[in-house]
């Protein structure tokens, strides 16, 4: 039997930037997606490669490339990222081709919790443009509780973070 947390989570094909927000999308507002198995996540936060929760998909990686695809990324306390998916610039971040997604797919939901939902997404690499899952905040109002990072990089917000070490 699945734990309620795995039962909550939602998993949506937008048409448009922000369109899992508004409810049902009608079927003349559906994207045409790839009709195969979508074995890719983008991540851009921590679970990207060198970050605090990269272990968590290790098991399933297969492989990461670099990626962008269109959002806007906030940090928020406790050091964690979360996107709304919008128009509002680039996210920078990486995308993964997973391995065994029966048991990768549960893992990333009881991981990401009932404040994410996963939806499928066009990511765009060197290679040109796919389609991915990504991890959303479950809905907009959260932005609130964190600021805006309008570079859309994660890993540079870390780097440009002051130390919490003391200078000798």
């Amino acid at each position: 039997m699945a734990s309620p947390r795995y039962g909550t989570t939602r998993s949506i094909v937008p048409s448009r930037a922000g369109a899992c927000y508004g409810g049902a999308v009608g079927t003349d507002e559906r994207s045409t997606v790839p009709a195969t198995v979508i074995d890719r996540l983008f991540v851009y936060g921590t679970l990207r490669s060198g970050q605090t929760a990269r272990a968590v998909v290790a098991a399933h990686l297969v492989r990461g490339v670099s990626a962008t695809t269109r959002g806007s990324l906030y940090a928020f306390p406790g050091d964690y990222p979360g996107v709304v998916p919008d128009d509002g610039g680039v996210i920078v971040g990486e995308l993964l081709q997973l391995r065994d997604l029966p048991s990768a797919l549960p893992l990333l939901d009881a991981f990401e919790g009932d404040e994410f939902l996963r939806l499928l997404t066009e990511v765009m690499t060197a290679d040109g443009t796919t389609w991915a899952w990504m991890y959303v905040l479950a809905s907009p109002e959260l932005a609130r509780h964190g600021r805006r990072l309008e570079h859309g990089d994660w890993a540079r917000h870390l780097a440009s973070a002051p130390s919490d070490q003391d200078p000798k």
